[in-house]
């Protein structure tokens, strides 16, 4: 793919030291790092080794690892589509050589195999020498374990093999799988090796992945030393155990990747933003709209307007630093996210040569096309610190910048036009609930510790035709309108209470929880509606609760409505949603008719870190008691939270834990499999 001279210009001028400018430098740091760590550790194992060549040579079992070593790593030259699996027994065969007596014929084998194999695939000595030295590194740190705990090796000594070599035999294995995963996060360009160094969220994965196949070294070792006969059926199954790891891995990624263009979806890029502004990072967050995409797709046909997905999605990747991230937001719209602290003018500059890169022709099956696109941009903390305020001011930018032909626009405050975004959104949203496009989904909250569950939290996802499935959070606040608050409430109320009318009739009767948004409060009407929609699915008010978001109800406006204690006098519960960080969350509690309380996810989730969050719950927990209000712990991800929060005597929770958000029939099809039942004594 040709590059516009301007973006050359502008990539070096955006990689310039950190001292002049955010993006930092493209010096290769990591991989120099790398290369004197790697002949630092060569030599030290070269300095300890006690065994020479020639005699090591002189043993079958170790010249069948090498010969397997070298054909393994070269036949990702020759079959790359298997690389992954070649690349795994190379490591095992590397780890045993290292158990067999000869680690320095390993590091050689490795470092030289490693280099010519990713100089040919990508055609770069650098990236060849950054893996050459990865691969040593991690090798090396097993052979120096080895030789730390006096051990001699089974083949060479013919010492027995007990315990205490085996164990030995798997720290060394462990040395490899940590200092591998440790470095797997780097790349070959990155500007600072140590920075952010073992953070990296896939660690964990790697160590798993990598652990997986290289136990089988010390075994193969073992049974080398019976029968060499014995190994193929060894080689089996570390196959097996490589394509099973690798299909988790597959599924995992393809659930976090968009199919076509492989990027990144809307879900990791929310992560990643989330992420990074909780951190108190500074960033920019650019939302792209290809310009006259539905004209290709419409003229020339779905296949052709992939073509160009494709071809826009490479161009955008090649354009930022390996650090940031570009994904795929759904139809024809882009996000990028860039980590450091922009001046307007700088990022504004910086976009424009993305821009002209984007816009370069390109041939099609006969056809010279080229697209335009539109950028709009939000910047963290200047204009927004969370991941849904963030996208939508981008988007509104983003509008502003196709509406007025700008190419890049920067997030204005004082531009009335940068609300054509959210205008458009509406518009798009009144149409999708004119057509019923909006589904409900529900997740459940349960009692860990009598095993019940306890209720159903129902809220309506939109799928956009454009942007995917999104969640509340990106549209829910644009709605200010009493109109299309009433009809979204309708929606909600329909559906649900027609999916839990089912659910009774299947045998599956517990309290389900409507999400309504906060103007819901101020409609006079909703609490004869909803007692209407209760008595025609034959249903028991007692079955019905409301969730309000707290930082919505903490308005002095809302929080103390007839419509709440309508709602109360027809039997209806009603819940505060996202309770205990707003500023209003304790003053009006008292003045506000509830009976549950759902505690705020980002409390719950740094509650096995933070004393002051583990305060903040304890005191709610006490409150509510007095109160005589439930508590729910929403947000609850990880065992240790759990165990946490039955310290603190908190035993309804909700989350990922215990499962994720589910459509009416994975709900059923949820209830009919959990180890939680139904707690039916709750309808009266």
């Amino acid at each position: 793919m040709s590059t516009v001279p301007g973006l050359r210009r502008a990539k070096a001028e955006l990689h310039q030291p950190r001292a002049d400018n955010p993006l930092g430098s493209t010096a290769p740091e990591s991989t120099m790092a790398l290369a004197i760590a790697a002949i630092m550790l060569f030599g030290a194992v070269l300095w300890i080794q006690e065994f020479l060549f020639f005699p090591i040579l002189e043993s079958s079992t170790v010249m069948l690892f090498i010969v397997s070593l070298v054909l393994t790593q070269l036949a990702a030259i020759w079959w790359p589509d298997a690389a992954d699996i070649n690349r795994s027994f190379s490591w095992v065969f590397a780890s045993a050589m290292v158990l067999s007596g000869a680690p320095l014929l390993a590091l050689l084998a490795l470092a030289v195999t490693s280099f010519v194999t990713s100089v040919i695939s990508s055609r770069d000595t650098m990236i060849g020498l950054f893996e050459s030295s990865r691969m040593v590194v991690s090798v090396a740190a097993g052979a120096i374990v080895v030789s730390i705990t006096g051990q001699q090796t089974t083949l060479v000594s013919n010492a027995p093999v007990d315990a205490r070599w085996l164990l030995n035999a798997f720290a060394a294995v462990a040395a490899v799988v940590i200092t591998h995963a440790l470095t797997a996060g780097r790349s070959a360009d990155e500007d600072d090796f140590f920075n952010g160094f073992g953070v990296f969220s896939s660690i964990p994965k790697t160590i798993l992945t990598d652990a997986a196949v290289l136990t089988l070294a010390p075994i193969s070792v073992v049974v080398a030393e019976r029968s060499l006969a014995l190994l193929p059926l060894l080689l089996v199954n570390a196959l097996t155990v490589h394509q099973t790891t690798l299909r988790a891995s597959s599924r995992e990624h393809e659930a976090n990747h968009d199919g076509l263009t492989g990027l990144p979806n809307r879900r990791p890029f929310r992560e990643r933003v989330t992420t990074s502004v909780a951190a108190g990072r500074a960033s920019a967050l650019v939302v792209i709209d290809l310009d006259g995409f539905k004209r290709i797709n419409d003229h020339l046909g779905h296949q052709v307007g992939d073509v160009v997905l494709k071809v826009v999605a490479e161009r955008l990747n090649k354009s930022v630093r390996p650090e940031d991230t570009v994904a795929r937001l759904g139809g024809d719209e882009f996000a990028m996210f860039l980590e450091g602290e922009f001046e307007h003018e700088s990022i504004t500059r910086v976009l424009e040569h993305v821009l002209a890169e984007v816009r370069l022709p390109f041939e099609v099956e006969g056809n010279t096309l080229n697209v335009g696109a539109s950028f709009g941009v939000a910047l963290a903390p200047e204009h927004a610190t969370h991941y849904e305020d963030l996208i939508e001011r981008a988007d509104g930018a983003m509008y502003n910048a196709k509406r007025n032909s700008l190419g890049v626009a920067i997030y204005n405050p004082d531009n009335r036009e940068e609300n054509h975004g959210r205008q458009s959104m509406l518009v798009e949203l009144r149409d999708a609930i004119d057509h019923d496009e909006l589904i409900v989904h529900y997740q459940p909250w349960v009692n860990t510790r009598t095993r019940n569950v306890m209720g159903i939290e129902a809220f309506v996802r939109w799928p956009h035709r454009k942007r995917g499935l999104l969640m509340p959070g990106e549209f829910v606040p644009l709605v200010q309108d009493g109109e299309l608050s009433t009809a979204l409430n309708k929606l909600l109320i329909n559906k649900t209470l027609r999916d839990c009318a089912r659910w009774q009739r299947a045998g599956y009767a517990m309290p389900v929880a409507l999400n309504l948004l906060p103007l819901a409060l101020l409609d006079e009407e909703l609490p004869d509606y909803l007692a209407n929609r209760i008595r025609s699915h034959q249903l028991k008010t007692s079955s019905v609760q409301v969730e309000f978001d707290d930082r919505y109800v903490s308005d002095s406006q809302l929080s103390d409505t007839d419509v709440l204690r309508n709602l109360r006098q027809l039997g209806v519960g009603v819940t505060l949603d996202d309770f205990g960080t707003g500023t209003g969350s304790l003053s009006h509690l008292r003045a506000t008719p509830v009976d549950a309380l759902k505690l705020d996810r980002k409390l719950i989730q740094t509650v096995g870190e933070s004393t002051a969050s583990r305060a903040i719950v304890r005191s709610l927990i006490a409150m509510a008691a007095e109160l005589n209000i439930s508590l729910i712990a929403k947000g609850v991800e990880e065992l240790d939270t759990v165990q946490i929060l039955h310290a603190l005597g908190c035993h309804e929770m909700q989350g990922y834990l215990i499962t994720r958000p589910l459509t009416a029939a994975q709900l059923a099809k949820w209830l009919s499999m959990s180890s939680f039942s139904v707690a039916t004594q709750q309808i009266a």
